[in-house]
């Protein structure tokens, strides 16, 4: 989004569109994998065993053998339930073959696979870990949100809010400019630096923004460039 101040002579460009769709999509995917997860380790993987320990009632009925406890998780069940385990295993003793047994009672005809506690412990660590990123990505968002380029006359202001002047930066680095990036080297205004600093200037996140390093090279066109100068001269000639 770009706004203009006629008054303080400056121009605004915050995060744009974008980065809005971008992140919205991101943070629905991994939100979505959390409550995947959480559903699977509360109702999913229980309701698979349920149907597993069903399933067992009936081979057990087939065998001829008595009704299974099922490792204690028969009387853990609640009483309609039970009722229905009771009805698999009579199923079994009347010769019902599970096939016939899924079509009474809307199973799937395959045999059921069973899941172990730590497979449904899995489940509810998967959906914490994408919780927590969820949450942090969400938390970095409006952090960032806030953030923008300012360009002035014979300045800008980086989205760390440091201020350099325009005749302060020393080269334009365009070799990543069809990834939307380009990097400004520059000397500091407060004091001498040995060492250049750089700052990144992504204009698919911050839409408009190329208007920062055109209006350098407009002002300085004697700045160092590393890339295809072209970038630059082309989009001169066009605006003029």
């Amino acid at each position: 989004m770009k706004s203009a101040s006629q008054e303080n002579h400056e121009t605004t460009y915050r995060p744009s569109r974008w980065f809005y769709q971008r992140f919205a999509l991101s943070w629905i995917a991994i939100t979505g994998m959390a409550i995947y997860f959480l559903y699977d380790g509360a109702i999913g993987y229980p309701k698979k065993n349920y149907s597993a320990d069903l399933y067992d009632c009936v081979r057990a009925g087939q065998a001829g053998e008595p009704l299974p406890d099922l490792e204690g998780r028969f009387d853990a069940y609640e009483e309609e339930k039970q009722d229905t385990l009771t009805a698999a295993h009579k199923a079994g003793l009347d010769g019902m073959l599970w096939a016939t047994f899924t079509r009474t009672h809307g199973l799937s005809r395959k045999p059921p696979k069973r899941y172990s506690d730590s497979d449904i412990d899995g489940q509810f660590y998967f959906a914490i870990g994408a919780g927590v990123t969820s949450v942090v990505l969400l938390m970095w968002m409006f952090r960032v949100r806030a953030r923008h380029w300012i360009l002035r006359g014979d300045s800008f202001t980086t989205t760390q809010g440091e201020t350099v002047g325009i005749s302060n930066v020393t080269e334009i680095d365009l070799r990543k400019w069809e990834r939307g990036i380009v990097w400004l080297s520059y000397n500091r205004n407060d004091k001498e630096e040995t060492e250049s600093q750089r700052v990144k200037v992504d204009e698919y996140f911050y839409n408009g923004s190329e208007a920062i390093y055109k209006a350098i090279y407009r002002q300085n066109p004697e700045v160092k460039v590393t890339g295809d100068l072209r970038i630059l001269t082309d989009t001169e000639s066009s605006n003029s």
